[in-house]
């Protein structure tokens, strides 16, 4: 298989880890071709055109292919282009696959544990393919039969807002396993493939912890003790620079900071959403899904948890980012918007000063004083 991509040899199965902000592509599906496989499991993977481009290259070469996911989008939705994308996508990949394919919504499913039985892909002939983060590891852990006590309500905290995913909430394995990857904090500084071969210690030694390896949760458990403290400890200062640009609107620019040292923007935006009224945080990163494709940079919002769909007090406190996107607008990488969810939203720099920001600005009222940042638009 292509060196590009994560590789986990499992006892009683074989795991494939996406390569971050890659998806499914023609490398992987060539890769996985060339592999010998005759049986493959997607898990954790959104219902995308590279998903479903890879479906039907796989069976059309005679591969079995089954598919478990919770990215599908309520009917209520549809009202956003975004979303109706989405569920075409679904519609599509449930009609190639049948009973083999279960893709339901976050709403239903928080995480995606849930949604494969215990060992049920535990055969060595199934190739196991999954998002490469807590869930989509958890998941596949689940189909070959590696599971522990609270793994499915860790999957579904680490999969929900990272505000939330606090040591109080988590298992120690869940814990292990959260600030170990936040470690890491997408550091680009050596390049993608050092970043995957550390993200792949990581989900091995996990692997091995939950087998019984002491020696893999002393590894884990030391990262954790001697490291995360300071690096939480930096996020939170380096958090602390945002400045408000709408009222509840806070926005910072890491592009600097990830040169010098890893960033992670989930440990970042819990101590971004701390800050007096935040309600959506706008961090402008050097790294992410749509990066590649605009210059290097993009505006990442993510909505606070307390104003998240499911996690807000009424109805009326939710916030939807995408109605920040024109409607029918053409929702891509090559649009250079991302958003087929409520709580988050990638832009390039182009679309946020055009579309996305003055849209916020709207939305949520100028701030009594106006302030401009790296991260964009006092007005």
């Amino acid at each position: 298989m292509s060196s590009n991509e994560y590789k986990l040899n499992l006892i009683g199965g074989r795991i494939l880890m996406m390569t971050p902000n890659k998806g499914i592509n023609e490398e992987m599906v060539n890769a996985i071709l060339a592999g010998g496989w005759t049986d493959v499991v997607l898990l954790d993977t959104p219902p995308m055109r590279g998903s479903v481009m890879a479906v039907k290259r796989l069976m059309e070469e005679k591969l079995r292919v089954w598919y478990r996911d919770h990215h599908d989008l309520p009917e209520e939705d549809t009202r956003f282009a975004s979303a109706r994308e989405i569920r075409g996508y679904t519609r599509e990949i449930c009609g190639l696959l049948g009973n083999r394919a279960r893709i339901m919504t976050r709403r239903d499913h928080p995480s995606c544990v849930g949604l494969v039985k215990e060992g049920e892909f535990a055969d060595p002939k199934y190739l196991i393919i999954a998002n490469p983060d807590a869930d989509g590891l958890l998941t596949a852990m689940k189909a070959i039969g590696l599971t522990y006590n609270g793994m499915k309500a860790d999957a579904d905290v680490l999969d929900g807002p990272a505000s939330l995913a606090t040591q109080d909430r988590l298992t120690e394995y869940g814990w292990l396993l959260k600030t170990n990857l936040a470690l890491l904090g997408g550091f680009m500084g050596k390049g993608i493939a050092h970043l995957n071969a550390r993200k792949n210690e990581i989900f091995e030694n996990f692997l091995k912890m939950v087998q019984g390896d002491q020696a893999a949760h002393d590894q884990l458990a030391d990262n954790t003790e001697k490291k995360f403290g300071v690096f939480a400890q930096r996020m939170k200062n380096l958090a602390m620079q945002a400045q408000m640009i709408a009222n509840g609107v806070y926005a910072l620019d890491i592009t600097d900071a990830q040169r010098q040292e890893p960033v992670d923007i989930g440990t970042l935006t819990t101590y971004m959403e701390s800050l007096p009224g935040c309600q959506i945080t706008v961090v402008v990163r050097s790294n992410g899904p749509l990066a590649k494709h605009a210059g290097g940079v993009q505006y990442s919002l993510t909505v606070a948890s307390g104003f998240q769909p499911g996690f807000a007090p009424s109805k009326e406190d939710e916030i939807d980012l995408r109605r920040a996107v024109p409607e029918n607008w053409n929702v891509s990488p090559e649009s250079g918007v991302i958003s087929h969810n409520a709580f988050f939203l990638h832009c390039a720099a182009q679309q946020w000063e055009d579309v996305i920001g003055p849209a916020l600005l709207r939305r949520f009222g100028p701030v009594d004083d106006v302030i401009t940042d790296k991260a964009g638009n006092g007005e």
